[in-house]
């Protein structure tokens, strides 16, 4: 569906080549144009029972010297920086909780505080300024995906793996590579053959005779053994090791099914957690929402850094398509150039070719809003959410009550933000009685997180364009299948006439 727009703009189509697999880590070093200061490390949810050991570590990545005098960290803690705060070239500060304590079990010195507050253990922001005030720096860290899962209440901390992604972006970060992190100094690379070993695949939604999974991937180039490893969905238990040899070949898969795991994946979400033999390093972790019955979600490709919905359950085997959705998220328009919120809008597609009863479906993550009861939506046809349906319907003439809802709740980011489209289900459960629980759970059917600038389009932030799916059976969360809509033919031609001299 196209609405119309004030104004002639530009079309501008993207094309770009997506990278698969994870993203390498990159040298410690500038995250924003503002400030050669970096926030490289956060300790905000440490192992249970060591609360003291919070810390914000600061880094500068500049060949001189700095002056944090007056400087200040804000947010979730407070501190203010004293006289005399000069943090050399390649340097780092360590702000805690509790400075005495972190300096004892790190055997470092110089550690500053202690900051009042504490790092919120769910999600937070700290933010650096300087002397005047002005925000250097904002990290708004999460234990939520796509936030890395192993720095949440694991021992591991959250470090700055990817400066150039800037310090704002979920991408920029990763957990340390062991447990503790590395408080005041450079984050150690580990030379491990498991370093490649990963969770691959799971399936935690299933009525018997199906049963849920995990698979193991060994995306490295050497075989190894997988022997004293731990699988586990409690941080702090041990659910299950592997007892004995277990040879994981370069590119192999192994499923371990919840008969020999000896629990079960809770379809509601929750996190699984792959430790080495030792427990000292957390080698993957992902968490994941509540989930489709029968349904996987695994990697694709193998190893790469994305989990997606499959096409069927593939357990010790490469994994299945991704599973498009039959109604899918197809147009936003996030900054209209009016400036107003009352013109944003989230429109839907059904490419299926049936009609789909959308009654108790819910827009999700960045907006609320919940589709009432009696919503079909035909086959090929499309539905806009509003900010303010009524509003939107005086400015759009093809707009009717027929073909428009609203309002959602909340706003869509100027800067980008994930916009997810949930499906209610029944989870039927045994509760500690033997009793039949039921519980309503919402599941993703359909996801986008756009952004700001890079591959994402330049008109649909603030220019006048909307920002539109190319294809509905692409991949929505590659910036390459997003472009501007074109708003060329909507405003009349007007001819422009200039008589001067002709210079340089």
């Amino acid at each position: 569906m196209r609405l119309s727009a004030i104004g002639c703009v530009i079309f501008v189509c993207w094309i770009s080549q997506s990278v698969w697999g994870i993203v390498p880590l990159e040298s410690l070093g500038q995250s924003s144009r503002k400030t050669g200061l970096v926030i490289s490390e956060l300790m905000y949810h440490p192992i249970a029972g060591s609360n003291d050991l919070e810390f914000v570590e600061v880094f500068n990545s500049q060949a001189i010297a700095e002056d944090l005098s007056g400087f200040r960290i804000t947010g979730a803690v407070e501190y203010t920086f004293p006289s005399n705060s000069v943090l050399g070239a390649r340097g780092f500060l360590v702000v805690a909780a509790n400075p005495a304590r972190l300096q004892s079990v790190y055997g470092i010195a110089g550690v500053l505080g202690p900051y009042a507050g504490r790092l919120q253990n769910s999600s937070g922001s700290v933010r650096l300024r300087n002397q005047s005030g002005a925000v250097l720096l904002d990290v708004p860290y999460s234990g939520k995906p796509p936030w890395p899962a192993a720095a949440d209440g694991t021992g591991h901390s959250l470090i700055l793996a990817r400066p150039s992604q800037g310090e704002g972006s979920s991408e920029a970060w990763a957990a340390s590579n062991q447990i503790g992190g590395s408080p005041g100094n450079v984050e150690p690379t580990l030379v491990d053959p498991l370093n490649g070993v990963m969770i691959n695949e799971f399936l935690a939604h299933t009525d018997l005779p199906e049963v849920d999974y995990v698979e193991l991937y060994n995306s490295g180039s050497q075989s190894v053994d997988l022997q004293g490893c731990i699988i586990t969905d409690d941080p702090t238990t041990n659910r299950f090791q592997v007892t004995n040899s277990l040879i994981l070949a370069p590119g192999g898969f192994h499923a371990f099914t919840e008969n020999e795991l000896g629990f079960r994946l809770d379809a509601a979400g929750e996190r699984i957690f792959l430790f080495n033999a030792t427990r000292s390093r957390i080698l993957d972790a992902i968490s994941f929402e509540p989930q489709e019955n029968g349904i996987a979600r695994g990697r694709w490709p193998d190893g790469a850094s994305e989990f997606y919905r499959l096409e069927s359950t593939t357990p010790g085997m490469r994994n299945a398509p991704i599973l498009v959705s039959k109604i899918v998220l197809n147009e936003i328009m996030y900054n209209p150039i009016s400036g107003r919120d009352d013109d944003e809008y989230v429109e839907l597609y059904n490419r299926g070719s049936l009609p789909a009863n959308l009654s108790g479906w819910k827009l999700g993550a960045g907006i609320e809003f919940t589709f009432p009861s009696n919503t079909v939506l035909a086959a090929d046809g499309y539905l806009v959410v509003a900010h303010n349906a009524a509003h939107l319907m005086t400015n759009h003439p093809g707009l009717t009550m027929a073909n428009t809802l609203g309002d959602f709740k909340g706003t869509l980011s100027n800067q980008g933000e994930r916009i997810t489209l949930l499906v209610p289900d029944d989870l039927v459960s045994t509760n500690a009685a033997g009793q039949a629980v039921t519980n309503r759970i919402d599941m993703v059917a359909d996801e986008v997180t756009y952004r700001q600038g890079g591959r994402w389009g330049k008109w649909s932030d603030g220019g006048g364009s909307s920002l539109e799916l190319i294809d509905p059976v692409s991949n929505k969360r590659l910036p390459s299948n997003w472009a501007d809509s074109d708003e060329s033919m909507k405003a009349p031609w007007t001819s422009l006439s200039l008589t001067g001299r002709l210079d340089n």
